[in-house]
């Protein structure tokens, strides 16, 4: 059985209306290790949204020029 690759499985994580996108749904349906692959992948990309946004100080200037 041929798996679903990374890119396809992001095709799917996307809301498409393209036409291949609907036809890439047919393994997933019928395949619990390309279903742990997406849920995997969805869960990466929760922890990633999570992390906290770094920022640069905008005062460090004159610690940088020193």
């Amino acid at each position: 059985m041929t798996h679903l690759s990374v890119d396809q499985l992001m095709m799917l994580r996307e809301p498409g209306v393209e036409p291949g996108v609907v036809g890439a749904r047919a393994p997933l349906e019928g395949c619990r290790e390309c279903q742990e692959a997406l849920r995997r992948l969805d869960q990466r990309a929760a922890r990633l949204k999570a992390l906290a946004t770094l920022r640069p100080a905008r005062d460090q200037w004159a610690a940088i020029e020193a």
